[in-house]
């Protein structure tokens, strides 16, 4: 429980410039091949 308000916490100070800095090195990383796809994670 500790750590789901840390989290919570986390997620609430998050600026709009953190955000988009995030999606901008997901978007990197989708570009560069540097993902696995959900369904080789958790096949079905």
């Amino acid at each position: 429980m500790e750590d789901e308000e840390i989290w919570k916490t986390q997620f609430k100070s998050s600026t709009d410039d953190q955000w988009d800095r995030m999606a901008e090195m997901v978007r990197q990383e989708i570009a560069a091949g540097d993902i696995t796809p959900l369904a080789e994670v958790f096949p079905s």
